[in-house]
């Protein structure tokens, strides 16, 4: 079945579908996440177990940077970020400190391992 826009042609309604002079409406009226259930799932178990001091791993740019939670609330978390350098990473001179929603907070990690002058090893990113 045709809908048309031309008016010497008749106008036919789907079942299902509201019709108004041309134009057709659609109503949802089920609400759905773009999530999958499995990421819905780790972003509530994150809510329930970070906490201030928590190492965790955030998206920025579609970039992935390891920090440490410094402040956590209901919306998300403030979280310092490391800086890369080569294969390894390091805290910046001046902090990386920003509030990050929880759809950007990817997961809880170990804290990452001091191998020389500053430099720190990051597993699981």
């Amino acid at each position: 079945m045709v809908l048309s826009t031309d008016e010497e042609e008749e106008i036919k309604t789907i079942s299902g579908l509201q019709v108004n002079h041309t134009n057709v409406d659609i109503v949802a009226s089920t609400s759905f996440s773009a999530k999958k259930p499995q990421e819905q799932n780790e972003e509530e178990e994150l809510k329930s177990n970070l906490q201030k001091g928590n190492f965790v791993v955030v998206e920025w740019n579609k970039l992935l940077f390891p920090g440490i939670a410094v402040n956590v609330s209901e919306e998300g978390a403030v979280v310092e970020c490391m800086e890369r350098t080569n294969k390894c990473w390091k805290w910046p001179k001046e902090k990386d400190s920003l509030f990050y929603k929880w759809s950007a907070i990817k997961k809880k990690i170990q804290p990452p391992k001091l191998l020389k002058r500053g430099l720190f090893s990051v597993s699981n990113l």
